[in-house]
């Protein structure tokens, strides 16, 4: 009963949370560019974000040893918020988008490995498949709503208002994790020690998953507000691929269950390649959409029963550790699709450097089946 009420409030928290973070997340970028600073100067701001989680994962990692989960994620508002008030408080210069990023860093750093490593301690082993769907799932519902309403606030209120909005959500999470019990986990590791573990090998599928998440969420609804519509139609399009994750992730736990994870996951994976050579010749909001919605679909086809597998890793060997290298390794990733895009557009055009960044996920996508573990 106490795990039920612990797992539950990780899932509250999670929606609240997603809810605020969502809400603002994609247009910063955008904000940027409004601002007349060219698209590198806010492809930088994701870079630097995204380094800042590779050069300190670490460090924070020894934090959240020390004062424990819960404690870190109601740590990681101090760096998000104050990150989010430097941009709509400050004109925007080179140093406030730089200093903003690295900041907003350290609190998605906090953020993500203790709510990684607190449901790998909340979920229960024999239920992890169902607990992964829900915990994947519902936030979905937050991001399903909240790309929409932040290109409708932005559009018409202002940045200013939209930020307020968003860190009014983060508050309102704050108050589910003072309704339950902290965890801690002992670190006491170096990088040669690591690499030895057990789940050393799954160092690619984190890298390959960093590529993934970045050219399907953030780099497609990037290029839809480029080259087809407006902040509102990026928005959109984030929130159409949320629908399709949100359909599937309920009911994925259960089919990985009946049909074990590997199909599962080889049937994401192959589907996933196929959507992402599709980006690369989407020309209208309503392709954007469908394109997206089958995303969203196919990405949590493997996405489930992938969590799932990092939890029982995790919990077989040391959960704060294995979350960290995670997170270290799926950032490389993502840095790697967000420089791929910058480099190609600076040198190319900006067109060719996402549509490069496509075929890359697509390829990637179906090398990752290469990568599924042997026991499945």
């Amino acid at each position: 009963m106490f795990l039920d009420k612990e797992i539950n409030d990780i899932y509250l928290y999670e929606v609240l949370r997603t809810f605020g973070m969502d809400l603002i997340g994609l247009f910063i970028p955008i904000y940027i560019i409004s601002q007349g600073f060219g698209f590198e100067y806010a492809l930088g701001f994701l870079m630097i974000e995204q380094l800042t989680g590779i050069v300190l994962s670490l460090p924070v990692s020894h934090i959240i040893a020390r004062i424990g989960f819960k404690h870190s994620l109601a740590l990681s508002y101090i760096f998000l918020l104050p990150a989010l008030l430097l941009i709509r408080s400050t004109p925007l210069t080179l140093t406030v988008i730089a200093g903003s990023s690295i900041i907003y860093g350290i609190g998605k750093t906090l953020h993500s490995v203790s709510i990684d490593s607190e449901f790998a301690v909340d979920s229960h082993s024999k239920k992890r498949d169902s607990e992964s769907s829900k915990m994947l799932g519902l936030p979905n519902i937050s991001r399903i709503l909240a790309p929409v309403t932040g290109g409708v606030i932005l559009n018409q209120l202002g940045f200013s208002f939209l930020v307020s909005t968003s860190i009014a959500f983060f508050l309102l999470s704050a108050v589910v994790l003072f309704r339950s019990e902290d965890h801690r986990d002992p670190l006491d590791y170096d990088i040669k020690d690591v690499v030895k573990q057990n789940y050393a090998k799954t160092f690619p599928v984190f890298f390959f998953r960093g590529i993934l998440n970045s050219a399907a969420v953030t780099a497609f609804a990037l290029f839809t507000f480029f080259f087809i519509g407006s902040e509102i139609d990026a928005g959109a399009v984030a929130a159409i691929d949320n629908i399709g994750l949100l359909a599937v992730a309920l009911i994925s736990g259960k089919l990985s269950q009946r049909f074990g994870r590997a199909k599962i996951i080889t049937a994401g994976l192959l589907s996933s390649s196929a959507i992402h050579f599709l980006r690369t010749i989407v020309s209208t909001p309503a392709q954007a959409l469908a394109v997206s919605g089958i995303g969203g679909v196919v990405f949590m086809m493997y996405e489930v029963p992938l969590f799932s597998d990092f939890a029982d890793v995790a919990e077989d060997e040391d959960v704060l550790e294995f979350y960290t290298v995670k997170r270290i390794i799926f950032k490389a990733g993502q840095i790697t699709t967000i420089g791929l895009i910058t480099g190609i557009g600076l040198h190319s055009g900006l067109k060719q450097g996402f549509q490069a960044a496509f075929i890359l996920a697509g390829l990637v996508s179906a090398s990752s089946i290469l990568w599924t573990r042997k026991d499945w």
